[in-house]
């Protein structure tokens, strides 16, 4: 019994130290905070089981179900209740991965491509002030795009050119692919005005995690990236910028989380005052809502 117990205490600390484990993915000449710590603040709805991206807005976060769902966006409290649903009624719901809001618009962004199948992915362009009409129905614009540059797929199919987190920042969007090939993110820039567009990647950063979300912090000029490794491990990577948030000025590292190894996150956003929120889909664990420290 001593012998088992001494054990028990002499892998504390390596479990803590692996949990908490950080490593750099560009390097810069300075130093930056990584998320220290993860904590669950809430079950999410039931009616939220595949949320698979995040944002926030007038004391609400704003979310939506992953492909083949309605083409809703749902908006819920801290507590993880749903306060109301609204309908996009000239959406599909292909494969939903991301949501932003910037300029007085919601971005849905329907660009969930894992086997490379579609050509043309959208984004649907949203005012925000009509989602919240008691009619709980609202009309959509709709970006669309391709890409102008080789693509790539491992042996199982998955593609290069998967891209599942967005955000906007003044006149363009910002999107960062899900590489299954490299384990790298691409940054791609685009405007927010209706139409088609050819896109080519603006730089690219190995990051040895596939992204899923992301949002900025307009305030501090920071950008948060989320996402998980081949094993399911969560992976949170924070970066301050200049002018331009595609291009790192101060950063580097990212912390992968073993302690919740099976939680698929996905879903990323700020509130009003910096804090980071994660949102989980409904895998080994259920539904949730994370705080990252």
């Amino acid at each position: 019994m001593p012998m088992k117990r001494f054990h028990h205490l002499y892998l504390l600390p390596l479990l803590f130290a692996a949990t908490s484990c950080t490593y750099t993915f560009y390097p810069t000449s300075c130093e930056y905070p990584v998320a220290g710590a993860v904590k669950k603040t809430a079950v999410l709805s039931d009616s939220l089981i595949e949320t698979s991206g995040l944002a926030y807005q007038d004391a609400r976060f704003i979310s939506f179900n992953d492909s083949g769902g309605d083409p809703a966006l749902y908006f819920f409290n801290d507590s993880g209740s749903v306060l109301q649903k609204t309908i996009v009624r000239n959406a599909v719901n292909a494969d939903w991965e991301d949501i932003t809001h910037g300029n007085g618009y919601y971005y849905v962004a329907d660009v969930g491509n894992n086997f490379g199948t579609k050509d043309t992915l959208q984004i649907y362009k949203i005012r925000a002030a009509a989602a919240g009409l008691p009619d709980f129905l609202v009309a959509a614009e709709v970006i669309s795009f391709s890409y102008d540059e080789p693509v790539s797929r491992t042996g199982r199919g998955l593609y290069s050119h998967d891209c599942e987190a967005l955000f906007v920042y003044g006149d363009s969007l910002y999107l960062f692919a899900k590489d299954w090939v490299h384990l790298e993110t691409r940054v791609y820039v685009l405007p927010v005005d209706a139409g088609h567009y050819r896109i080519k990647s603006k730089v690219a950063y190995t990051v040895n995690a596939l992204i899923t979300g992301a949002d900025i912090d307009r305030s501090s000029k920071e950008v948060v990236l989320v996402g998980y490794n081949k094993k399911l491990i969560p992976v949170i990577i924070r970066y301050g910028f200049n002018e331009d948030p595609a291009l790192i000025s101060c950063g580097g590292k990212a912390r992968r989380f073993l302690r919740y190894a099976g939680t698929q996150m996905e879903g990323v956003c700020y509130d009003p005052y910096g804090r980071i929120f994660i949102s989980s889909e409904k895998r080994l664990y259920r539904q949730a809502l994370y705080q990252a420290y």
